[in-house]
């Protein structure tokens, strides 16, 4: 699988690509650290460890949270595309 890079050039980790992902899907549903507490059935701090992406979340967890968001696990696993400028797109 590649690896997305910033455009730093920081290369983004599997764990980090999950992380994100999953802050994305949550935010789309209006949900944050605290549901995903709840979706996993963990404390506070150790969900908020994964919603960062300090630790990684476990397949089991990804199947958790692919379950309670609706979403399929590769959409919580795949890379993000980076969306160009809209100045970029209108010239």
């Amino acid at each position: 699988m590649e690896q997305n890079v910033t455009r730093t050039g920081h290369k983004v980790t599997l764990r980090e690509q999950v992380a994100s992902n999953v802050r994305a899907e949550l935010a789309a549903q209006k949900k944050g650290s605290t549901d995903l507490a709840q979706i996993l059935h963990l404390g506070y701090r150790a969900a908020l460890r994964r919603f960062n992406g300090e630790q990684e979340l476990s397949l089991n967890e990804i199947s958790a949270v692919s379950l309670a968001l609706r979403v399929p696990v590769s959409a919580l696993m795949a890379p993000r595309t980076v969306e160009a400028p809209l100045e970029a797109v209108a010239s």
